[in-house]
């Protein structure tokens, strides 16, 4: 069988990419409406504007490889868990990892 090229739709569905946006919209509602967090030196307000622009740069997505910070982020141990806690917005975490696990799983890529 021939390897053929998915176009960016057949791609976006077959890896999920329009629910993982909607996820990612998700926990940064979770993130903005927190406004307990602190930590010293100006990282949450760092964390929210990096997770933006990535956020910013998957919606505009051109097919190169953006997961490594949101792969980052959302695993068990990332920074996801130590602002919000392991309870609060588990749900999404676990689909936001999970879908990108798979994606770099599958396509092998690692950065």
């Amino acid at each position: 069988m021939k390897n053929q090229t998915l176009s960016k739709a057949e791609y976006w569905k077959k890896w999920e990419l329009t629910e993982l946006l909607n996820d990612l919209y998700l926990a940064q509602k979770l993130l903005e409406n927190r406004d307990d967090l602190f930590c010293p030196g100006g990282f949450v307000e760092d964390f929210k504007e990096a997770f933006s622009e990535e956020l910013d740069d998957l919606e505009h997505w051109n097919g190169s490889p953006i997961y490594d910070s949101i792969y980052d982020w959302f695993t068990p141990k990332g920074k996801w868990i130590l602002l919000i806690g392991e309870k609060e917005g588990e749900e999404v975490r676990n689909r936001i990892f999970n879908r990108i696990k798979i994606w770099r799983d599958v396509t092998g890529y690692k950065a």
